[in-house]
């Protein structure tokens, strides 16, 4: 996959592209295609000043927004499913009572 990364704290010209291995999901994990991915200020500021107890071990892929590659609601519901509960979770959106997405958790399964 293509990254920009960094191998130092500083200025926004310390960015490299770089080709790095594809992401692979572990137990409970999924992988999820992006569609965006954004610069926030919590990134910066840690590009600019690798703050400790938050900095990432260099060399660092910065960013946590990200966007997927489907439909987009940034807003999750406060009930969460087992897998096993996917079609009550469907009755739950359909219902119009979901606040946004609601979350399916994988680990329980």
């Amino acid at each position: 996959m293509k990254a920009q990364i960094i191998r130092a704290f500083g200025g926004p010209e310390l960015f490299e592209e770089a080709d790095l291995p594809d992401p692979e999901a572990g137990a409970g994990e999924i992988l999820v295609r992006l569609h965006a991915a954004s610069v926030n200020p919590v990134d910066y500021k840690v590009r600019a000043a690798g703050p400790p107890g938050v900095a990432p071990a260099l060399p660092a892929v910065l960013g946590c927004d990200m966007a997927e590659a489907g439909k987009l609601r940034p807003l999750l519901d406060q009930r969460r499913f087992a897998l096993a509960e996917v079609a009550d979770a469907h009755r739950h959106l359909e219902s119009g009572q979901a606040l946004g997405k609601v979350v399916i958790d994988i680990a329980t399964a």
